[in-house]
């Protein structure tokens, strides 16, 4: 991949010969066609096309939330969301193009700090008892609220069923927890009705500024067998 910087080429998109150009957030580039393409299956090969499949259908998962976090994350740059995505996660997927740790997937970016721990347990009541330290905050950060992510991983068949009716994919669902403050170290939340299809629960948390809307990266609260809890 060539950037190009002057103006002979501004006007110019498309194929030319085996030159591609195209426009990325308003930087010229040109990438010259391969004159001969073999498709090389190689152990390694094959597993990396698979980590980029497990990114690719991770990534399908998120709500309109998390994607608004990564497009604003990504403005004044030459990446876009699904790149942002892809450098968070590609190296926590294993060879057969899963997540090989839940606690390190990342559903986003900010400059709000992190707590130094957080985790969620679930009470003899059924709801969930989120709790995380308030050291290293800044006073202004103290007003933060609480949003949880919630990826729910369902259950998928050995083999894709005739009828796909019951069939349900992953998502992820994004909820705002206002009465939350970061300054609390702790809240009790009751999980939504509709987990009736997943198989487990992954939850993370964000931080984010009710002023500003400034956010911080993500982080794991825990994961949860939602079929023998319920």
């Amino acid at each position: 991949m060539a950037i190009i910087e002057t103006d002979i080429c501004s006007q110019v998109k498309g194929r030319i010969g085996r030159t591609i150009y195209y426009e990325v957030n308003g930087q010229k580039r040109a990438r010259l066609m391969p004159g001969h393409y073999t498709d090389k299956k190689s152990p390694k090969q094959l597993a990396h096309r698979a980590k980029v499949k497990g990114v690719v259908s991770l990534y399908g998962t998120i709500d309109l939330q998390l994607l608004h976090y990564l497009e604003d994350r990504t403005k004044g740059t030459t990446k876009n969301a699904y790149n942002l995505f892809f450098s968070m996660n590609i190296g926590n997927m294993t060879g057969d193009g899963r997540i090989a740790q839940y606690a390190k997937t990342m559903w986003c970016q900010g400059d709000r700090s992190v707590p130094e721990e957080a985790s969620a347990t679930r009470l003899e009541d059924g709801t969930m008892e989120i709790r995380w330290s308030t050291d290293g905050a800044g006073a202004n950060e103290q007003r933060d609220f609480l949003q949880l992510v919630l990826f729910k991983e369902n259950a998928k068949p050995e083999t894709p069923p005739e009828d796909l009716a019951w069939y349900y994919p992953d998502r992820t669902d994004t909820i705002s927890l206002y009465e939350a403050k970061r300054s609390q170290g702790r809240c009790v939340w009751t999980l939504p009705r509709d987990l009736s299809h997943a198989k487990t629960l992954h939850l993370y948390g964000i931080f984010r500024d009710p002023v500003t809307a400034a956010i911080s990266d993500s982080f794991y609260l825990g994961s949860f067998e939602v079929d023998s809890e319920q």
